[in-house]
């Protein structure tokens, strides 16, 4: 094998931009948030295969293709009024409200414990 027949190879199999968004998009559209999974460790593993795409995804279909991933309580978020207007707005919408769900279970477990 010739060191051109290597690079051929090597660029067709391990670092073929048009492989790599296959994969990732193949990712993307397999995974789904777990039950008892966190909106952050959920958002992590989502951004993780995401960046494994060579292109920036318009706000629109990225929010789509998130939400897509989601549990059917996050979908149920943003419902007409509520669509996010952007990628940020979403992260933050959804930030802001699973800080208070997290809030609101610490106060029921403090409220749980002080009552027994």
């Amino acid at each position: 094998m010739t060191w051109e027949d290597m690079q051929d190879w090597l660029w067709s199999n391990i670092n073929n931009p048009r492989g790599r968004t296959r994969n990732a998009y193949t990712a993307l559209t397999k995974l789904k948030q777990k039950p008892r999974q966190s909106f952050r460790d959920f958002f992590r593993e989502y951004r993780a295969i995401e960046s494994e795409l060579p292109h920036i995804i318009p706000d629109w279909l990225r929010i789509e293709m998130f939400l897509f991933c989601c549990n059917k309580d996050i979908k149920g978020l943003f419902r007409s009024r509520n669509y996010p207007k952007s990628w940020n707005d979403l992260v933050e919408k959804v930030m802001s409200i699973t800080m208070i769900s997290t809030i609101e279970a610490i106060k029921s477990t403090v409220i749980q414990v002080t009552q027994a």
